[in-house]
Formats: C-alpha cells, structure tokens, sequence
C-alpha cells in the first residue's frame, strides 16, 4: 500500500487494465485481513490505536481502492464487453446500495466478494456512534471482484454467464446457502440409498466402512453444490433463459472435464441444466403463454419463441451420463459412485425448492429480477438484429426502453432462431457458408446487443443526472422498418 502511495495514480492509472487488478486484488486482500484482525482485536486495543487503524482503513475504503477501480474501468473502456461490464457493475449496486464492483478478463468466470458493512457497525458501537460515523462516513458496503476468460472477451452474449456469480453475490448477502445447510441435509432414504450401494461387498466390514466413507464423501460435497445451484438459481431470476443458453454453450467447450468424473465444487452441467429448464418453465413459460401481449405477437416472433422453447426442450432432456469415479476421492466401485451422486442431487434439488418456496415471490419483486413481460419484450426485440438495428434503437423516443435482461434474451432468441447461420459449440461447421462470412455475422450480432446495452446505460444515467430516473421500464407498442 505505501508503495502505490509513492507511485501515485497517475502513473498506477496508464497501466493495462491486468495489471491494476492483480495491484486491486492485492489491496483488497490486505484491506480485508486487516479488517478481520482489527475487529478480532477491537476489544483489546487501546481506542487511540483502533481509531488511527480504522482512520487509515478508511482512506483505502473510500480513496484508493475507488480510485484504483476506476482506472481499471477506464483501462477497459475500449474493450468489446465495456457495456454489458457496466451493466452488471450496476446490478451489483442494485441488489445491495453501496457496492463497489470490478469486473474484469483473467482465464475463468469466478467471484470474490467481502461484505465490510457489518464489521464496520460493530466497530462504530465500540468506537462510539459519532466518532464511527466520521471515520466510515463514504464507506462502499461491499466490493465485488468478477473475472471472465480473457479469450471470450468478444463474445458478448457468453457474458451471461456473469449472471451466476452476481447470484454468488446475492446468496453471500442473504445467506440463503448457510440457512439451507443448517438443516437436515441428507434423509433417511438417502442413506438407504448408499447401503445398498454397497452391498456388494463380501465382509461385513467392508460394508460399514465403504458405507461411512461414502456417506462422508457427500457430505464433504454437499455444501459446494447446493451452494453452486443456489446461484444457476438467481441467474435464471437475473437474466431468464439467456443464462440457460449460455451456461450451455460454455458448459460444451472442450476445455470441460470427461463429464462422467464427479466434481467435488460442481454439480454435474446436465443436472444444473435440468433443474433451470424446470425453473424457467415455472418463471417464464407459462406466464409468457397467457400474456396477452404475446397473443399479438405476429407470426415470426411466435416461430421465435418456439424454436427457443424446442432448443431449452433438448438441453434438458439430454441422456443422463453413468459417473464412474469422483475427482480426488476414493476409489468407489461405479455403482456407489452413482448413489453418492444421487443423494447429492436430491440434496441440491431440495435445497433448491425450499429456497423457492420461502423466497421466490420476494425475488420476482426485486428490481433486478427477469420478468415474463422481458422475456416477451426479448421476443419483439429480436426481429431487430435481423436489420442490424440494436434492441433499442426505434423505442427511444417513446421514453421507455427494454430492461438489461431483455436485451440480453433478444440476442440469444435471434442466435437460436437462426443458428444455421452460426458457429455453435454443439453443431458441426455449417454448410453452405465461409467461416469468415458466418464469423462476421456473428461479430455483428456480438456488437449490435453490446451497443444496446451501452445505449440503455446511456439513456438512463443521462435520466438519473437529470434527477428523473425511475423503476425498470417497459415497451408498450413496438414498431419495425
């Protein structure tokens, strides 16, 4: 820290936007270590010493952390995904006010985030309430760090998959997984399930034991998967069927282990794709159905809706895959490596309804949740990109604009609806045309929903400068050229 003091920002501030990160990561990861063992002090420290502490962690909370995230904001500008970054940066401070979010290119789409706001209050109780207003008075609540394979920084609607981790973020602040995991996680036919499993062995002995290192296994599983299906949860609530879409896509890249090898930090892709197929026909289709809005979709936007509901339709009744063996795990037979499996997914599948059954209505309230009525403006909007118009080109001048969330839905609904004119992880190389020529049109696709993206954004701080920003806006009556 006394080193980039020394440097001073504007040399820090014309470096590349990698370089400010790992300089940013770093800085957070002293500020929040210093946190944590100041507030375990608190009690023991002479109150001069906390407060000079406390003093000094404030100019890091409230100067040098935002200013170093602000150079790397500005070091990405010029990147293809500057807009849907910014989006997202301002979904992060939607969910919880006073967040500070950095997102940016490293090799994987991963999260870290660290809630100040609570080790904070305890320390103005200590320090006293005035004194501890003056120090932390500024303070951003939370900082989150998203990162995104560098290699896709181009392909703007894989950014989707940002959603997942923004769900991180949202289970970390409501603490849905810690709830849920408090519980009774496996139940008694679960257990059932894995003595049977082993049955197979000929000493009694043998039995218990596997039985005992089976059911530890799952139990050393359980929490990572739950807590990785709470967030494909939030995404789907986040962003509707384009998380689906593009978790698919990513989940088909070859850089993706043999998927019959249990991974102990992630449900298996086919039982996440399954459990958001069954979620998105919940949320979206059935509302989508009766809306009376979708009834007058001319007949294009209808073949639209279909070839994505036929599209999600495949993905999730995909054949399930026998897993062998368990990744750094004891060496079970195929048949215990399969009941601890199944356990593990009834856990998460569980988890899951529980959290719907106690919280859905108040998320589908959230300002940042997905809609069917965006999942309907998606459908209208699609039509747009055909013409190489953006999603929000003839709607400005009604004053109402399509959500994030739609835009990003229009982009894969025109994907999907035309992918024959596309490269698709799932598909063989297209016939009929160049790669170059379908490359290109993908590109243009990739840059139309960037540019729509960038317009809202746009439109909506100019409102909010003018003092007239309001709740998430709809279309009414859309028209085409």
């Amino acid at each position: 820290m006394k080193r980039l003091e020394d440097v001073g920002r504007p040399k820090y501030a014309s470096s590349s936007a990698g370089t400010l990160a790992e300089i940013l990561i770093r800085i957070l990861s002293c500020f929040f270590e210093t946190l944590r063992l100041l507030h375990e002090e608190i009690d023991s420290q002479p109150p001069d010493d906390i407060i000079r502490n406390v003093q000094t962690i404030h100019v890091y909370a409230i100067k040098i952390i935002p200013e170093l995230i602000e150079a790397v904001r500005m070091a990405n500008s010029d990147s293809p995904t500057a807009s849907i970054v910014e989006a997202y940066e301002n979904l992060g401070d939607l969910i919880q006010y006073g967040t500070q979010a950095i997102i940016h290119p490293t090799w994987e789409y991963n999260a870290s985030f660290d809630e100040i706001m609570t080790t904070l209050k305890t320390m103005t109780r200590t320090l006293g309430q005035d004194t501890g207003q003056a120090i932390f008075s500024g303070a951003p609540r939370s900082f989150v760090i998203i990162t995104y394979p560098i290699a896709e920084e181009d392909m703007i609607l894989r950014h989707a998959f940002i959603a997942h981790e923004i769900g991180h973020f949202i289970d970390s602040i409501e603490g849905w997984s810690r709830s849920l995991l408090e519980g009774q996680v496996f139940h008694e036919n679960d257990r059932s399930c894995l003595r049977e499993a082993v049955q197979g062995q000929r000493e009694e002995s043998d039995k218990e034991r596997e039985y005992s290192e089976a059911l530890t296994m799952a139990g050393a599983i359980v929490s990572s998967w739950i807590k990785e299906g709470i967030a494909d949860f939030l995404a789907v609530c986040v962003l509707g069927p384009a998380y689906l879409l593009a978790f698919d896509e990513v989940s088909l890249s070859p850089k993706y282990s043999s998927p019959k090898r249990l991974s102990r930090s992630h449900p298996p892709g086919q039982l996440r794709k399954e459990i958001m197929g069954e979620l998105i026909e919940e949320l979206y289709w059935a509302s989508v159905r009766s809306n009376e809005v979708f009834r007058k979709l001319d007949q294009e936007e209808q073949a639209v809706f279909s070839s994505v509901c036929e599209w999600i339709d495949a993905i999730v009744q995909a054949e399930p895959v026998e897993f062998t063996s368990i990744a750094n795990g004891p060496d079970f037979s195929t048949q215990v490596t399969t009941a601890i499996y199944s356990v593990l997914a009834r856990a998460v599948r569980r988890a899951i309804a529980k959290l719907k059954a106690s919280q859905l209505d108040r998320i589908k309230q959230s300002k940042w949740s997905c809609t069917s009525e965006d999942i309907v403006d998606a459908l209208r909007l699609q039509d747009l990109l055909s013409h190489g118009l953006t999603p929000t080109e003839l709607y400005s001048d009604r004053g109402r604009d399509p959500s994030f969330a739609a835009i990003m839905n229009s982009g894969w609904f025109h994907f999907l609806h035309e992918k024959e004119n596309y490269l698709y992880f799932s598909e063989d190389r297209l016939e009929g045309s160049s790669p170059d020529q379908v490359r290109d049109k993908y590109a243009s696709l990739q840059n139309l929903v960037a540019k729509a993206v960038e317009s809202l954004h746009f439109k909506r701080e100019f409102l909010r400068r003018k003092g007239t920003h309001g709740e998430k806006n709809r279309l009414q009556h859309p028209h085409k050229k």
